[in-house]
């Protein structure tokens, strides 16, 4: 497990074979998974997912803002297409 440069730990992303980080969480979750699965929402992802997610972060298609001021846990997404926008908020639980 990597840490970050304040010394946290920084978890693998389920399914991935060790990868983490906010922007490629962000983009497994616009492509996949199994929202039933709850917490574990990642873990059937797919390699071919996996190279997807990573194609859209290296076309800059994803984007991850962190809020120095913000406190406690408060995640807004934002998924745009040429036709349709969806929006989705987690705040205070991870698993809601």
């Amino acid at each position: 497990m990597r840490r970050d440069p304040e010394n946290r730990k920084i978890p693998a992303i389920p399914g991935t074979g060790g990868l983490n980080g906010l922007e490629l969480a962000s983009a497994l979750g616009a492509l996949g998974g199994d929202h039933e699965r709850r917490l574990q929402v990642l873990e059937t992802i797919d390699d071919e997912t996996v190279q997807k997610a990573k194609q859209l972060i290296l076309a800059g298609k994803v984007i991850v803002n962190l809020l120095a001021e913000q406190k406690g846990l408060f995640v807004k997404t934002i998924i745009k297409t040429k036709t349709q926008e969806a929006e989705s908020i987690i705040q205070d639980l991870h698993d809601n």
